[in-house]
């Protein structure tokens, strides 16, 4: 259920962990347990190395279907792994090193020679230029997005757009410059670190709750008098929120950052520190040990105290139940989603259909569901509609499908309008219907135009709104798109080889030449566009009598040259939709130009 019930239950486990457990043999219990848990991991790390198949095993027993890769870690990634052991190693190093105990002395130096050989391993993985290698987004651009939020309306400046939200602040408030190098193309899901995500997700008010959390760890680190276990536990928590600084906190950081507090907490309680404060709620407290000459002030207390207990307990309870129904629920309609997946890979169509069904009457609040439930929706439609001879049932059964798709999309939609992929699987939900059901192409322009409203320096979505246009015949309009595809991604070689087909199409042989000649300039010389694109371009040069000169240099690609893609054949007999299948909001049927500053070089 993501990060917004990930930290109500971390927190919910640090109130409960700190409660009940306070004596110095349980926090070493708990520290030994996070030691071998990560020996674990680094043993996996090496088993995988030395050849071996974890997943392999893992998927015989259980019946999974783990990709057999030989970066797989229970972390769930290398990275994951990496931002666990790495200061769990420093942990036992420290802990090596100040044992008297010769035994468990030489025990952690193994474990430690264990941890170091996963951290070696796993990073060679993530190392520049492997196929492992993590995608992050920059600092820079982390900051700028960080920095955009905070100059919102007060609500999200203050709230941020939600603790699951950082997609929609990237694709909203993303600079120009995330257009330039190898990952443009990435939708974020995350800041280059925690404190960006924290900015962009939950706004000023987590900011300053995660600074405090800070300035709050430093000021007792420094705390003299601590003990080894302590001062071992102290630094490995300063180690786990220093990744939080440097890297996306995915989950199993945050889990173990959240245990070394709760051992911070528990070592100190330990002690009895001034530094940790109980407060005692109690939902049926009775105190028959009083004398019975108990005083009317100390009555009112003990009954402030009972209402302030049904007051916290109550409603934690209601929460308690409220989470675990909604929970299975959510799990169970995971479930029945991931089979969806492997029935439709198995190209079993009617699985697919029902299996996909059920999750959203399950859980009808995800809109991957619903995005995914359109277009099989739609597939099976195109499918049924292939047929040469399409008989009166079969009109039917296509139009129920085709609605069912524009349903679910819109419901995507409903659920979450800014954001871009809910826009975009419902405009690809139209242009299939273009031919084939009458008002698809307004309604296809007009989910484009809000996909880039929420995306406003997307080239991509321009390029695709252009193919529309170029399509229908409207080629100022297309051309307009192209251009500004050209503009907020100058080194798009596709978006110029569309724009000089646009320029032809509608005769304007110089500016087409032009156009081309700038994405050939873009293209590799030894790849298949390559040939392609100066094939064109010599036949335009021979319509405009233009020599071989003024070729651009060769620069690396930013992509493959496509034509704007056809648009569906007609039908015989369009098919009648519904007046409201069309979006909800439906904008002006062309966007307006987005200002591009000049991408940063």
């Amino acid at each position: 259920m993501g990060r917004g019930l990930l930290f109500p239950l971390l927190a919910l486990l640090f109130i409960t962990a700190t409660s009940v457990v306070a004596d110095r043999k349980s926090v070493n219990r708990i520290l030994y347990a996070a030691i071998a848990s990560a020996t674990l991991l680094s043993f996996v790390a090496i088993f995988q190395s030395l050849g071996g198949s974890m997943s392999g095993l893992l998927n015989k027993l259980l019946g999974t279907t783990i990709p057999d890769t030989l970066s797989f870690s229970p972390a769930g990634s290398p990275l994951a792994l990496l931002t666990y052991v790495i200061p769990m190693f420093i942990v036992t190093l420290l802990l090596a090193f100040t044992r008297n105990e010769g035994t468990e002395k030489i025990a952690m130096f193994l474990v430690s020679a264990v941890m170091l050989g996963g951290i070696v391993i796993n990073s060679i993985f993530v190392a520049p230029g492997k196929d492992n290698t993590p995608v992050l987004l920059s600092f820079a651009n982390s900051y700028a997005i960080g920095m955009e939020t905070l100059k919102q309306p007060v609500k999200t400046a203050l709230l941020g757009f939600g603790p699951e939200g950082y997609l929609n602040a990237f694709t909203k408030l993303r600079p120009a410059q995330t257009n330039t190098g190898e990952a443009w193309s990435i939708r974020f899901t995350s800041a280059g670190n925690e404190l960006f995500t924290t900015v962009a997700s939950v706004g000023a008010l987590g900011l300053l709750a995660y600074l405090l959390i800070l300035r709050r760890l430093l000021s007792q680190f420094s705390d003299t008098g601590s003990t080894t276990e302590l001062k071992v536990i102290k630094l490995g928590t300063m180690v786990l929120f220093l990744f939080q600084l440097l890297l996306p906190a995915n989950i199993v950081l945050l889990t173990v950052s959240y245990l070394f507090l709760i051992l911070w907490a528990m070592e100190l309680k330990s002690r009895s520190s001034r530094a940790v404060k109980d407060i005692s709620l109690g939902l049926l407290e009775v105190n028959t040990l009083r004398p019975a000459q108990e005083t009317v002030l100390e009555g009112e207390k003990l009954n402030q105290s009972r209402i302030v207990s049904l007051a916290v307990t109550v409603p934690l309870l209601v929460g308690v139940v409220a989470i675990s129904y909604f929970a299975q629920r959510a799990y169970g309609a995971e479930m029945l989603f991931r089979r969806s997946l492997v029935a439709a890979s198995q190209n079993d169509g009617t699985n697919t259909y029902e299996l996909q069904r059920q999750a959203i009457a399950k859980n009808p609040y995800v809109g991957g569901y619903h995005r995914t439930y359109a277009l099989t929706n739609l597939q099976l439609a195109s499918a049924i509609a292939a047929k040469t001879d399409l008989s009166d049932q079969d009109r039917n059964t296509v139009a129920q499908l085709i609605q069912q798709s524009i349903r679910e999309g819109k419901a995507a939609v409903s659920l979450d309008a800014q954001k871009t992929t809910n826009w975009e699987t419902l405009a690809q939900v139209y242009r299939n219907l273009i031919n084939v059901a009458d008002g698809s192409d307004q309604w296809t322009i007009a989910a484009y135009v809000q996909a880039i409203t929420t995306d406003p320096v997307n080239p991509r979505l321009r390029l695709e709104l252009g193919g529309i246009y170029f399509q229908l015949g409207q080629f100022d309009q297309a051309i307009r798109l192209f251009q500004q595809a050209t503009e907020l991604k100058p080194d798009w070689a596709n978006a110029y080889y569309n724009l000089s087909a646009a320029y032809k199409e509608k005769g304007e042989l110089q500016n087409a030449l032009t156009s081309l000649q700038t994405a050939v300039s873009l293209v590799p010389a030894d790849s298949a566009d390559a040939g392609k694109a100066q094939t064109e371009l010599a036949e335009l040069k021979k319509q405009l009598n233009v020599n071989e000169e003024g070729i651009g240099e060769k620069k690396p690609a930013a992509g493959q040259l496509s034509s704007p893609a056809p648009l569906p054949s007609p039908l015989a007999k369009p098919i009648d939709l519904p007046q409201d299948s069309g979006p909800q909001t439906t904008p002006a049927p062309e966007p307006v130009a987005t200002p591009v500053p000049t991408p940063a070089q």
